[in-house]
């Protein structure tokens, strides 16, 4: 789980892919892996979540073979 410099919360998720929390409005978004688009997760097990000095969310995933 990671807050970032805007306030949204961003969750991890062991097979569910990432969620992002939005308190101002209370509302969340759901990111998932999809194989037919290179901009997704690369994979839905979400280990690590992290914000640069950018703004950038930066986010660890984990697929076994």
């Amino acid at each position: 789980m990671c807050e970032d410099s805007k306030g949204f919360i961003w969750i991890g998720t062991d097979g569910g892919g990432l969620n992002r929390f939005d308190r101002k409005t209370g509302t969340f978004r759901h990111y998932q892996y999809d194989a037919f688009n290179k901009n997704t997760l690369g994979s839905n097990e979400v280990l690590a979540i992290t914000e640069d000095s950018k703004g950038n969310i930066w986010v660890g995933t984990w697929e076994e073979d």
